[in-house]
């Protein structure tokens, strides 16, 4: 089914307008004693009254002094006790004309005649099939029932008493907001706001949210929305009768599995001290992340196998209060989480944590404090392969030193310096004996009278003596690298010299190679062998 949009859609079988009321009864007597109305008709209860409901009472004369409102305290076929009347309750027999109306009078969606509630009703749908019921004379005994705050029935005012039969009935009104006036007092009842988004990926998702900040309420509520794959609804905001204030906070969330989580703070977004009945949009568009998820949205790994196997069990995510420091190239920086990982890659360290960011009603936090699932924002994300995680990482393999970035506790980025790591993947003859000595020089300065050898991260010569066939693992500092002025932060051309020693191995210059800022390269050297050597007698 598709959402209703135009009044030609509702009809008497899915839109139902409820009035509980005794008309021009002759039948109706006061006893003043015991706030008792009477019926001889025996009709209160057929007609729909019930405890609490406020009605109106309306004698002939307007003068009479049981007319106002009242409360129903007990309700019986023939008889009504009442308090609370504005009025003075006098005896009165039966007789005169009598008017008993409940003051709340409700309209009721319906699934019937292509309304269902997942879809639901434009409001402008409902405003204009209203105005036609009334100017067609079908209820224009009844005060209208709504008043236009914003055009376009942006946002509608139900007055007079006038409200929604039910919740599924709150739940199917779509690009509206609401608010209900008291049908006694015409003061505000409560506010509701309309939220709404774009399609999230594939149509498919539910999304939530919560309107309490969970830093002061670990356990607020997370409710979610009524549609599947996008949100159009409405939310209560206010509640005067009972003293419901929620207008300074509402955080909503998408987080399905292979997507990206998208977590939005309406408050802080609309830049505003207070939510009003309005409608807004919310920026939940979520996508499918590439470290997650198939190109087809398929998760490349289960969530049994994440929540069982390893190295999934070994990384965990802890809030520290206070602080925790850890040291980034010798500065100390405070962080509030730390992820904790052994034997895990940057990718199933984003899968778990991603995983435990959709445990909605679970405690995550692997401390002594609450963080459900549900309320937490993505606890990393990926951009090509560079990861960001909110706060530090322990366990982080130096290959990903280059690549990872720590939130701390101010929210600001904290890095390692960028590392070039990169080897010499020496090969020897084989009848390689003794051992050959070995330089790398910058391309630049090579063949320079007393050019130095290329220093690494340390200051060391990157040098060494080959005996076999071995690798010689180096690194620099990338972004600061300016020996010989050498550009920082740029690729390195080197060449490599290895001398022939004691070997059967020629002296040679291997090269060029390039240095860039990563941590795999492998510069494989293949040793020449030779026979016009013989060691000094």
């Amino acid at each position: 089914m598709t959402k209703v949009t135009n009044q030609s859609g509702l009809t008497t079988n899915n839109l139902i307008l409820h009035t509980v009321e005794l008309s021009q009864r002759t039948t109706v007597g006061v006893t003043a004693s015991s706030s008792t109305i009477a019926d001889s008709a025996n009709e209160f209860v057929t007609a729909g009254f019930e405890v609490g409901d406020r009605v109106i009472i309306r004698f002939a004369s307007p003068t009479n002094p049981n007319n106002g409102y009242a409360t129903i305290d007990t309700v019986a076929a023939g008889t009504i006790t009442v308090s609370n009347h504005t009025g003075t309750l006098t005896d009165q027999s039966a007789g005169e004309a009598c008017a008993i109306s409940r003051l709340k009078k409700t309209f009721q969606f319906v699934e019937a005649d292509g309304l269902d509630f997942e879809d639901g009703v434009a409001g402008l749908a409902l405003t204009s099939e209203l105005q036609q019921l009334w100017d067609d004379g079908t209820y224009d005994v009844y005060p209208f029932p709504f008043e236009e705050l914003r055009p376009d029935a942006e946002t509608i005012v139900f007055v007079e008493g006038w409200e929604p039969h039910d919740q599924n009935t709150y739940d199917a009104i779509r690009d509206t907001a609401v608010r209900i006036l008291d049908g006694e007092t015409g003061a505000l009842s409560r506010d509701y706001m309309n939220v709404k988004s774009a399609a999230f990926v594939g149509g498919t998702g539910i999304a939530y949210y919560w309107q309490e900040d969970p830093d002061s309420n670990p356990s607020a509520t997370i409710t979610d929305f009524v549609t599947n794959g996008y949100v159009n609804q409405l939310v209560l905001i206010r509640d005067v009768g009972n003293s419901i204030d929620r207008r300074t906070f509402f955080t909503c969330k998408i987080a399905e599995a292979g997507r990206t989580v998208v977590v939005y703070d309406l408050v802080t977004a609309e830049n505003t001290a207070a939510l009003t009945a309005k409608p807004y949009n919310l920026l939940l568009g979520d996508a499918i992340d590439p470290k997650l998820a198939d190109a087809g949205g398929t998760p490349l790994v289960n969530d049994t196998a994440i929540a069982s196997n390893t190295p999934y069990t070994n990384i965990t995510y802890t809030r520290h209060d206070p602080d925790v420091q850890r040291s980034i190239e010798g500065t100390n920086y405070n962080f509030d989480a730390i992820i904790a990982r052994t034997g895990a890659t940057a990718q199933q360290v984003h899968q778990k944590l991603n995983w435990l960011v959709r445990q909605k009603s679970t405690d995550i936090d692997s401390g002594s404090g609450t963080l459900l699932g549900g309320h937490s924002p993505a606890l990393s994300t990926f951009i090509g392969e560079s990861v960001t995680y909110q706060g530090f990482t322990d366990g982080l393999p130096d290959g990903e030193k280059n690549t990872s970035t720590f939130i701390d506790s101010s929210g600001t980025g904290r890095a390692f310096e960028v590392v070039a790591a990169f080897a010499f993947e020496f090969v020897v003859p084989t009848n390689f004996t003794g051992s050959a000595p070995f330089k790398a020089f910058q391309q630049s300065v090579f063949g320079v009278a007393n050019a130095p050898v290329m220093d690494d991260g340390d200051g060391s010569d990157v040098a060494g003596t080959v005996t076999g066939n071995q690798t010689a693992d180096f690194s620099i500092k990338y972004n600061s690298f300016n020996q010989n002025g050498h550009p920082a932060g740029t690729d390195i051309p080197i060449l490599v010299s290895v001398g022939g020693g004691d070997t059967n191995t020629l002296p040679r210059v291997y090269g060029p190679f390039s240095v860039g800022n990563n941590v795999t390269q492998s510069f494989r050297i293949e040793l020449t062998e030779t026979t016009s050597y013989r060691a000094a007698a």
